[in-house]
């Protein structure tokens, strides 16, 4: 099985911002909060503004103000909701507003405890962190029937499988780098 980490690319597609005063900040700061935490936001999620700020290609995956943030369109926000094997507890999405389409911040809310600690290589920065990476391997039978994931190790990355690409390339999307980001093939 193929594991990618999930990474948008901006290359030729459509940057995107928050127009209202304040909003950048507080977007980079709830992007940190959330990645900190798995608590679900969606009762205290306010929609923003969201528009281009250059027309370029449509993009159906976007990152903002390079946070990490996974922003889905609503072809992406199809891909998500039509995978079956993704438990929709263990996801929201988070609307954003916007003239042109529907826009969603991805929010995955569970660890799927899947490193296999015993392959790979990294060194141990704090309890439970992870830096410095060689290889990263994860347990077959613990990601098998989860497309998407995070693990304890790694909050700040969203991993994706073969099942995920299947799909995603089914369905014509646009936005994500495949090309740098495959880590893992079992």
């Amino acid at each position: 099985m193929k594991v990618w980490e999930l990474n948008t690319t901006d290359l030729h597609f459509s940057p995107f911002i928050l127009p209202e005063d304040g909003k950048k900040d507080f977007f980079i700061q709830f992007m940190e909060d959330i990645n900190d935490d798995l608590t679900p936001r969606k009762k205290m999620w306010k929609p923003l503004v969201i528009l281009k700020s250059e027309q370029r290609i449509d993009s159906d995956f976007i990152d903002l103000y390079d946070t990490g943030a996974i922003i889905v369109n609503s072809k992406g926000k199809d891909l998500l909701t039509s995978l079956s094997l993704l438990d929709e507890d263990s996801y929201e999405l988070l609307p954003f507003l916007n003239d042109e389409d529907e826009y969603y911040l991805f929010n995955l809310l569970r660890f799927t405890d899947a490193l296999d600690k015993d392959i790979s290589v990294y060194e141990e920065f704090m309890p439970g962190k992870i830096s410095n990476i060689e290889l990263l391997a994860f347990d077959y039978n613990k990601i098998a029937h989860v497309p998407v994931f995070k693990v304890p190790e790694l909050p700040y990355s969203i991993f994706i499988t073969q099942t995920f690409r299947t799909y995603y390339d089914e369905m014509n999307l646009k936005g994500l780098n495949f090309e740098d980001n495959l880590i893992y093939v079992d």
